[in-house]
C-alpha cells in the first residue's frame, strides 16, 4: 500500500530530499491506534525559489514495499530458523514485530518458524555474491510456506494463501 501526503508550505524542506527519503517514517494514526507505517519513497522534488506557498506531493510506501531498498545482511552463511531471519529483517525495519498464526504440517506434525531452518547462502546471487534484498528473503519463505505476509499497523502477519486472516485491529504482542 502506499500514501500520498500533501504539504503546503514555503520554504524548501530538506528532511524530505531523495537521499534521506528512506530514513523518513510515515505512520498514519486512527484514535491513537497506528493502521499504517511506511517510508518516504526516493522522489526528486522540484520547488521554486520564490518566497510563496507551493504544494508538495510526497509518496511512501508500507514498510513491506519499503523492505526491496534494504539488502539482506547476516554475519555468517550458516543454518538459521524462519524467526531468526524474520527477526534480523525486522531490526532493519521500524516493524515492531510478526505474527505467525498459521502453521505448516511436516511428517505429521506442525513446525514453526523456530523450528523452520535456511541457510543465509540461498538468499546471495551465486554469480555476484551479492545479497538479495530484504523483500526476496520474505518472498522466498513465503513461497516455501505458502504462505502470504501482508502488514497492518506495525506488524507483520504470515498467513497461509489458502486462509488468509487479517485481524480487524492489531493485537498487542506477548
Amino acid at each position: 500500500s502506499t500514501a500520498t501526503i500533501s504539504i503546503v508550505h514555503n520554504t524548501y524542506l530538506e528532511d524530505v530530499l531523495p537521499t534521506k527519503a528512506r530514513e523518513t517514517m510515515v505512520v498514519l494514526k486512527e484514535n491513537s491506534l497506528t493502521v499504517w507505517m511506511g517510508y518516504l519513497t526516493p522522489k526528486v522534488y522540484n520547488q521554486g525559489y520564490t518566497d510563496e506557498y507551493e504544494t508538495i506531493e510526497l509518496e511512501a510506501a508500507d514498510c513491506l514495499s519499503a523492505t526491496q531498498y534494504i539488502p539482506y545482511k547476516t554475519d555468517s552463511k550458516g543454518l538459521k530458523s524462519f524467526k531468526e531471519i524474520i527477526g534480523s529483517i525486522i531490526d532493519e525495519t521500524n516493524i515492531e514485530g510478526f505474527f505467525w498464526p498459521g502453521t505448516r504440517i511436516v511428517d505429521n506434525k506442525q513446525v514453526y518458524p523456530d523450528e523452520l531452518m535456511i541457510s543465509d547462502a540461498n538468499f546471495y546471487s551465486n554469480d555476484s555474491d551479492e545479497p538479495w534484498n530484504t523483500q526476496e528473503v520474505i518472498e522466498e519463505m513465503c513461497k516455501y510456506m505458502g504462505f502470504t505476509a501482508i502488514q497492518k499497523g506495525l506488524y507483520l502477519y504470515f498467513n497461509p494463501v489458502e486462509n488468509p486472516k487479517v485481524p480487524k485491529s492489531v493485537p498487542t504482542p506477548p
